[in-house]
């Protein structure tokens, strides 16, 4: 979305993997920006941090590009995480990498039950996880979103949800 390709690095993906991925996306995409999204670890209730925790499993777990300039994000979460612009890797807040968009926001209970792990069908137009986000999904709604509810309870329970579900498809 918006000539911006974004990479996740948390708990199950490691930074080398992530440089190479980059300098291939920027190979393949000359014309993009492309960024390494990092989850940075914060001692929650100091047990450990968020390491191998859900908010930093997966990039789309907590944000995700639904519209042109626009991103359905858990900012309480996305304030832990910083980008990295390659390829000289110079890192700032994520939320100042997304200046000039507009935020639809996950509330932190929500992003627990993916909410923010929908599948962008076309610009404007989701298939959500589920009809259980009440907030985020009249967020969405309010915001102009178009809203397409599947019923994913086992998914969601085996840590994904739509999202995910269809990581293995590719699109033309």
């Amino acid at each position: 979305f918006d000539g911006k390709i974004f990479i996740g690095q948390g708990s199950r993906t490691s930074m080398d993997a992530a440089q190479k991925l980059a300098k291939i996306m920027a190979f393949i995409y000359p014309r993009n920006e492309v960024y390494i999204v990092q989850a940075l670890t914060h001692d929650e209730n100091s047990k450990g941090g968020w390491v191998n925790n859900m908010q930093t499993m997966h990039l789309d777990t907590v944000m995700m590009p639904v519209a042109p300039k626009t991103l359905l994000c858990c900012v309480e979460v996305i304030e832990h995480y910083r980008v990295l612009k390659m390829p000289e890797g110079k890192a700032m807040p994520l939320l100042k990498s997304m200046d000039g968009h507009s935020i639809i926001p996950v509330p932190k209970e929500e992003q627990k039950n993916y909410a923010a792990n929908v599948l962008v069908v076309k610009p404007g137009t989701v298939i959500v996880p589920s009809d259980y986000n009440l907030t985020t999904n009249s967020n969405l709604a309010n915001a102009g979103i178009n809203i397409i509810s599947a019923k994913m309870k086992e998914l969601t329970g085996g840590t994904g949800a739509t999202h995910c579900s269809v990581l293995s498809l590719v699109r033309e």
